[in-house]
């Protein structure tokens, strides 16, 4: 009889300190967000270090920029003509641009430092909805932050990721493109990888397909 008790109570013990199934999973889901955040954040530095090493070549673009200035304009005061002025004003124009990047790369680097997530982010063709819907709206101010967050993206991502540092033409010229968009099928999920096809512009029949990745339960976009 003793010998039974004995052998309920080390039962009771050894079930007592044991992890129950709803513990293990918990433990498994904090560990993941848990590495989730730490990819986010080596993300971060990655697109943060490529925007400051842009930063780091305006100035020296500026500097011969204001030096090819100076030349016309000496040039220009001696001996004016049309074809100096073309030149003068193409230089100020360049410049404009320089410190108009500079500007719009230190932005950038403001916006990157915290990620902002959406709801609509739960299903892919959501993300994709949404991105034409915005070009309709002219407002692309959060494309940055549909970007894989581990920063594994592809490079022809950069102009849809950092649509905010290109030049006001070109943010047009991206916009333009998807104005008539339209899905096309419905999306092909694998594993947490999809691809969503869409017309871009139904006068050129342009046909775009865009892969997202499932980043702890988001949607990204990771390649055109």
């Amino acid at each position: 009889m003793k010998n039974t008790y004995l052998i309920i109570l080390m039962l009771t013990v050894f079930i007592s300190c044991g992890k129950s199934a709803k513990e293990i999973e918990k433990e498994k889901q904090e560990a993941a967000t848990k590495i989730h955040y730490q990819k986010v954040n080596e993300g971060k530095v990655k697109k943060i270090a490529a925007l400051n090493a842009a930063l780091t070549t305006i100035p020296t673009a500026l500097i011969e920029v204001n030096k090819k200035i100076a030349t016309i304009k000496k040039e220009n005061t001696s001996k004016p003509s049309k074809a100096g002025n073309q030149k003068l004003n193409e230089g100020y124009n360049k410049k404009g641009e320089l410190l108009s990047y500079q500007k719009s790369l230190k932005n950038e680097i403001t916006s990157l430092e915290n990620l902002e997530t959406f709801d609509f982010q739960k299903k892919p063709e959501d993300v994709i909805a949404y991105i034409l819907e915005s070009c309709k709206k002219n407002d692309l101010s959060n494309f940055r932050y549909l970007c894989d967050p581990y920063s594994e993206n592809t490079a022809n991502t950069n102009p849809f990721c950092l649509i905010e540092t290109l030049s006001v033409k070109k943010q047009q010229q991206f916009r333009i493109n998807f104005l008539q968009g339209n899905f096309i099928g419905e999306p092909v999920v694998e594993g947490n990888k999809a691809t969503v096809t869409f017309s871009s512009n139904l006068s050129s029949n342009t046909i775009e397909k865009v892969t997202l990745i499932n980043r702890n339960g988001l949607w990204y976009v990771l390649s055109f």
